[in-house]
């Protein structure tokens, strides 16, 4: 519980980050995800319960911010988190060339979902071109930060203070 709380929290801060200093600055045209690099960091952690619990409130929080559909984000956000979680068990992830990648794969989901519910109901009217250049930015921006990002979250989740019990 200690521990879902805490990540809940990091991951408001990121989306209030996000929101506000990161949406200032672009990468011809791409922004950061934070959320998603942050997600797919704590996926890499956290068990399948935990996960539920600090990515559904997120997603929510997200979504509270996106004004078209709401509870794609958290629906991405779930699906990337346990695909995610079900391939970190099953290799080696002390390098830090599997966040990147899984960073990467992760966007592209991301893409692939966005396409699939958002594009056909009209809202977003880019071409084609235009939405593969800004995920190729995407990605290029996502694989820069992930490293910090997953450094961050890794020494949160080896924090002694998360492996205590909470005293009420």
């Amino acid at each position: 519980m200690k521990r879902s709380v805490t990540f809940v929290l990091i991951g408001l801060l990121c989306l209030i980050l996000q929101n506000t200093i990161f949406m200032n600055f672009s990468f011809f045209g791409a922004k950061v995800d934070l959320l998603l690099i942050y997600i797919v960091s704590i996926s890499m952690f956290l068990d399948k319960v935990e996960l539920i619990f600090v990515v559904l409130p997120i997603g929510i929080f997200k979504d509270a911010f996106f004004p078209y559909i709401f509870g794609i984000n958290t629906l991405i956000y779930l699906i990337i988190s346990f695909i995610v979680n079900l391939i970190e068990n099953k290799i080696y992830k002390d390098t830090i060339l599997i966040p990147i990648l899984f960073t990467f794969l992760s966007t592209l989901i991301k893409y692939i979902l966005v396409f699939i519910f958002i594009y056909p109901s009209g809202i977003l009217n880019y071409s084609y071109e235009k939405v593969l250049i800004l995920f190729i930015n995407e990605i290029i921006l996502n694989a820069a930060i992930c490293p910090f990002i997953y450094n961050v979250v890794k020494k949160v989740n080896m924090s002694e203070k998360l492996k205590k019990d909470w005293k009420f």
